[in-house]
């Protein structure tokens, strides 16, 4: 199994202990004023029926609160389906998650984050898992939308899981108001990729804009932007150079920051918050090194050693990018 330990700034080693919350929302999510309020452990795991969890069905927890919401819904041993029940288990997981915000307080999706058990494995005549994931995560908007995507779709993270962890798990972090999806005008839309990359596209914009509470009550315009890695157009790039892809990664970060503020020299300066998946645990050192020398944030950096959702990425940066 890969090592997968967070660091936070200011700590010259990762913690001695390891963490397995890759398949955990980023600790920003839980410091938000009603969800810390709330707290990590309050409303455990339950299955579809209100009952105790079952570790052989699917469970959901949802968090409800004025501001902010979280459904979580986890599919166990989903890496053990054939086909036809994985693509049936991810569209009845995400159905469970569209279906349950309109019942929440805040029940606009602002973001979402996807943990694949074998993301680039073959399924079903299909080069990987994860266009069957995409496939049925597509059905699952296609008939609970009017496939207006650009104007609807939250910003997304969709990662592999621990190498023996087989089970799919879902979050969406909700808000009382509306976000801003907001596309980087260096990429296509994942949303309109080719078939070249499936035969239904991921459904997430690149990133989400939107007032955030504050622990004071007041709100602050914060961009929410998902995993971000070295892609043009909707083509991969820099295959086989870690050093290349993190600097056309930085690229993109870029890019999505001036569609919210001035394209400043200081601008990595105002990330909040960072997590970086790699996909070679050897490539920690470096990787850790590019975000301490490029992004001087003074919030928390989180680093896990997992499978990206493709082959030739090496790495995919996600953060809270906060423009004042």
């Amino acid at each position: 199994m890969n090592a997968i330990l967070p660091f936070s700034r200011g700590q010259s080693e990762p913690p001695s202990t390891p963490c397995s919350a890759v398949a955990a929302v980023p600790s920003w999510v839980w410091a938000l004023p009603d969800l810390e309020s709330v707290g990590v452990d309050s409303d455990p795991w339950r299955a579809l029926d209100g009952g105790p969890r079952r570790e052989d069905q699917i469970a959901i927890r949802i968090v409800n609160e004025r501001q902010h919401g979280l459904i979580s819904v986890c599919v166990p041993g989903a890496r053990r389906l054939s086909h036809d029940q994985f693509s049936e288990a991810t569209e009845q997981a995400y159905g469970i998650v569209l279906d349950t915000l309109p019942t929440l307080q805040a029940s606009f999706p602002i973001r979402m984050w996807n943990v694949i058990p074998g993301i680039l494995e073959p399924l079903g005549g299909l080069d990987h898992r994860y266009m069957v994931f995409n496939q049925s995560r597509y059905r699952a908007f296609s008939l609970r939308s009017d496939n207006a995507f650009e104007s609807s779709l939250p910003t997304a993270t969709g990662v592999g899981n621990l190498r023996d962890n087989d089970d799919l798990t879902i979050h969406c972090l909700s808000a009382a108001a509306a976000g801003r999806p907001l596309e980087n005008p260096r990429q296509v839309p994942a949303y309109r990729y080719s078939e070249r990359f499936g035969p239904r596209p991921p459904c997430f914009s690149r990133a989400t804009a939107l007032e955030l509470l504050q622990p004071n009550a007041s709100t602050a315009c914060k961009l929410l932007i998902g995993g971000t890695a070295s892609v043009r157009g909707e083509d991969s790039h820099h295959r086989d150079d870690l050093a290349a892809q993190l600097d056309e990664t930085e690229l993109n970060l870029r890019a999505l920051a001036a569609l919210v503020t001035d394209a400043r020299s200081d601008w990595h300066g105002h990330f909040e918050h960072l997590r970086i998946y790699h996909r070679r645990p050897e490539d920690r050192e470096r990787v850790k090194r590019f975000v301490e020398r490029t992004f001087p944030t003074k919030g928390e950096v989180e680093l896990f050693s997992v499978d990206i959702c493709r082959e030739e990425l090496m790495v995919e940066i996600e953060g809270v990018f906060a423009p004042l």
